[in-house]
């Protein structure tokens, strides 16, 4: 399965506090393996140091090739590195695809945006 080129290529992706989260998901067959994702129940999470940030929503596409996993609202994600992954389960059988490191970045350009609080070591 592959996300879109984004996550295929950056070890670690960034998104603006308060921005809309969306990834468009690819499944490509491996040999042997299943046709399509239809039937199967995919579900994808957002958590910070284990502690859940956001479920997100997916959207299966009607021939079960591709979906979006999408957060509306991420104003209230902490400006810090979270961890991403998705977890596909077809007739009791689990895979999850690797983590990825979502760094949510403070938003300058927006309504009432408050500066993170900055801690000076010295």
């Amino acid at each position: 399965m592959l996300c879109n080129d984004a996550v295929r290529a950056a070890a670690t992706l960034q998104i603006k506090c308060g921005a809309t989260f969306r990834a468009l998901c690819t499944y490509l067959p491996p040999d042997g393996g299943l046709a399509s994702l239809v039937g199967a129940e995919i579900t994808s999470q957002v958590r910070n140091s284990g502690a859940l940030v956001a479920d997100l929503n997916c959207d299966l596409a009607a021939d079960g090739m591709s979906f979006v996993l999408s957060a509306d609202d991420t104003s209230d994600w902490p400006t810090t590195t979270l961890q991403w992954d998705i977890r596909i389960e077809v007739d009791g059988e689990v895979v999850y695809t690797e983590t990825v490191a979502l760094q949510v970045l403070y938003n300058v350009t927006a309504e009432n945006a408050v500066p993170p609080r900055l801690r000076l070591v010295g």
